[in-house]
């Protein structure tokens, strides 16, 4: 079985500046950009929003603000 990744950048750094890990992983991968402004809102919003786009088991792997939204 294939492991599943989804990367969850930080608040001003876009998705694809998280390719070059997933590169590396060189698993299947998809990423999440959370810097659209007009997208604020709470931590547990922004989880919730994450979790509808999740359709199969994944780990999810985060950076800054995407972190806080992983865990």
């Amino acid at each position: 079985m294939q492991q599943k990744f989804m990367y969850l950048s930080g608040w001003k750094n876009g998705a694809e500046n998280m390719r070059p890990l997933a590169e590396l992983i060189g698993e299947d991968f998809k990423f999440i950009d959370l810097m659209d402004a007009s997208k604020i809102m709470s931590i547990s919003n922004y989880a919730d929003m994450i979790a509808e786009k999740i359709k199969e088991p994944v780990y999810l792997i985060g950076h800054s603000f995407g972190a806080k939204i992983a865990i």
